[in-house]
């Protein structure tokens, strides 16, 4: 990952969490929660690993809050948190788990964006 005073270089009173997330990994599927804008669903690929990331500043996934990031080495550590909170494997386990897994039992399945996610996530997984 690249360093995180490259991704913020000059640390803004207000961040704008979409460079984090999106330094994570390559992005292949991306949504954001049209409800909640800081909630969102992120498909990543790192050379032969692929991942899954659930972002809500006000989740259990993110333990420290963006808005609360004082300095680089909180976002740093924040940054850390996501990527340690993403499930990662290799293509065909998360193509496995895309497609087996019961979606209609996710909190998220009740946003029409969090459906499209996962039907885009199992195309780009093929």
């Amino acid at each position: 990952m690249r360093p995180i005073e490259e991704i913020y270089p000059q640390k803004p009173e207000t961040i704008d969490h979409s460079p984090m997330i999106d330094s994570i990994g390559t992005v292949l599927v991306k949504a954001i929660n049209i409800t909640n804008p800081n909630n969102g669903w992120v498909l990543y690929q790192d050379v032969d690993l692929y991942g899954y990331l659930i972002y809500g500043w006000d989740t259990r996934f993110c333990e420290i809050p963006l808005v609360r990031c004082k300095d680089y080495p909180a976002l740093g550590t924040l940054r850390t948190t996501l990527k340690e909170n993403t499930k990662w494997g290799t293509k065909l386990e998360l193509s496995e788990f895309f497609n087996t897994n019961d979606w209609t039992r996710d909190y998220s399945y009740q946003f029409q964006e969090f459906r499209d996610f996962i039907e885009a996530a199992k195309l780009a997984l093929i």
